[in-house]
């Protein structure tokens, strides 16, 4: 069982709001910066702070699930499954929307920079290993399904 003698309940949701460096902080908190404020605005502030809730706490309870199959132990730290949460949203309701980064000035749609950005965020955290890889990859798939679910009921038009 990946649930340890010193685990407390809400460890599901307070787990999103540590990060393992300051680099992770601020490219988790960057997603939140540019992509949070258009999903507010669609869903009202109330609504918003749910569902990055919800998504927080299915990629905890996901992670758990995983490390209960496989038997690894590691610490999750992050708001990454919440940001993937969210990315799917802006993505699902601002597809083709063209975001331009500062680094590779080709402008990519809301689709491409989602794919993009998860792969890049696979790479460029300094813990991973190939098994920290498999279980944030899984992790965050299992958010991004979700997230549809939650999301499949709201009208894509904002």
């Amino acid at each position: 069982m990946p649930i340890g003698s010193q685990f407390l309940p809400w460890q599901i949701l307070t787990y999103a709001f540590l990060h393992g460096s300051l680099g992770h902080l601020l490219f988790n908190m960057f997603a939140v910066y540019m992509f949070g404020a258009d999903m507010e605005r669609v869903w009202g502030g109330r609504l918003y702070l749910i569902y990055y809730l919800v998504c927080a706490a299915v990629a905890a309870l996901s992670q758990l699930l995983v490390t209960g199959i496989t038997g690894a132990q590691y610490p999750t730290l992050g708001a990454s499954g919440a940001v993937f949460g969210l990315l799917l949203a802006f993505a699902r309701y601002y597809p083709e929307r063209q975001i331009l980064l500062l680094l590779l000035p080709v402008p990519l749609s809301a689709r491409q920079f989602v794919v993009l950005y998860g792969a890049l965020e696979l790479v460029v955290l300094p813990e991973n290993t190939y098994c920290l890889i498999f279980l944030k990859y899984f992790r965050r798939e299992v958010n991004l399904v979700s997230s549809v679910i939650v999301s499949a009921e709201e009208d894509p038009e904002p």
